[in-house]
């Protein structure tokens, strides 16, 4: 990608071609893994490129973070703004809440909170499908990724009072991964064959280049990407095969 794009990161442009190309060859639904949470000033034509392909591209979802709520003074933004919420006190939801959002507003009615509930010796075991707070409920971004698939996994927003214990695949195999180059030379390839190979699919776009990527201990490998543990969120409550404890 160097030699037509630079380094990183790649002009927004780039990606959003990329989505585009993804949503045109029949992927059920793609989450982008990454927070735009700041206009491109040097380059408006690249987020208004990025803008009217998220207007068209129903199936793309975005991450949205629940930041601390000490901050909630602060911020001039209330959950009423992204479509989605399940609201439980009209009144509260009304008040603004500190979150990190993105820059682009075509996407606020497909947005998923992206916060990772690490245990408190640094593993993350478990994921919350809702984020759920006294006001309002709001779904999580793998569970938004399924149902922007048309997937409704039916789990509601008081399921999980102890969160979601992911089961990791380390035993069956792990998801299938493509570079975004070899990607974006599929899609411009026009080979149907290559193409092809995204129909269909519930794709996840994120980094997991050393440096850029987030990775986190889990029990089943003592560094993991954040995209990976994502797709297993998103596997556990498509195959309702999330753990379940044995009562006493």
């Amino acid at each position: 990608m160097a030699a037509a794009h630079g380094r990183w990161p790649w002009p927004r442009s780039v990606i959003a071609e990329t989505v585009a190309g993804l949503s045109d060859a029949g992927a059920k639904s793609i989450l982008v893994n990454f927070t735009f949470s700041d206009p491109d000033k040097d380059h408006p034509q690249d987020d208004a490129t990025f803008q009217d392909v998220l207007a068209h591209a129903p199936n793309v979802v975005l991450p949205i973070t629940r930041l601390d709520p000490a901050n909630d003074a602060q911020s001039q933004v209330a959950i009423t703004r992204f479509a989605g919420a399940q609201i439980h006190d009209g009144n509260a939801a009304a008040r603004p809440i500190a979150v990190l959002a993105p820059a682009f507003s075509a996407a606020y009615g497909r947005l998923g909170f992206n916060n990772l509930r690490v245990d408190s010796d640094g593993v993350l075991r478990h994921l919350d499908p809702w984020l759920n707070e006294p006001a309002f409920s709001f779904p999580s971004l793998p569970l938004r990724a399924l149902q922007a698939g048309g997937i409704q996994p039916n789990i509601a927003a008081g399921d999980f009072p102890a969160s979601m214990t992911l089961n990791w695949r380390n035993k069956r195999g792990t998801y299938q991964r493509r570079s975004f180059a070899d990607a974006a030379a599929d899609l411009d390839s026009g080979d149907p064959a290559r193409i092809a190979r995204y129909r269909g699919k519930l794709i996840i776009l994120g980094a997991t280049a050393v440096g850029l990527g987030n990775l986190k201990g889990t029990p089943a490998a003592a560094v993991m990407d954040d995209n990976t543990i994502l797709a297993t969120a998103m596997d556990d409550m498509k195959s309702r095969s999330w753990l379940r404890t044995v009562p006493v």
